[in-house]
């Protein structure tokens, strides 16, 4: 995923079901949070960087 914003935008937020599994993504200018909301594990990339969000770590923070 490479989300882009409209530049009038401050941010917009979304949920994505994956294999059984719910995240929410909140996506920033410069930045977008992944959250786990239900499932066991999920794995995206956010502009090429791997992203895993389980249980025990359920919200990660990619900057570009």
């Amino acid at each position: 995923m490479e989300p882009k914003l409209p530049s009038a935008w401050n941010s917009i937020k979304f949920k994505l079901r994956l294999h059984n599994n719910e995240c929410l993504f909140t996506i920033y200018q410069n930045e977008v949070h992944v959250e786990l909301t239900s499932g066991k594990a999920c794995e995206v990339y956010v502009y090429g960087k791997k992203v895993r969000v389980t249980p025990q770590h359920v919200k990660e923070v990619c900057k570009y």
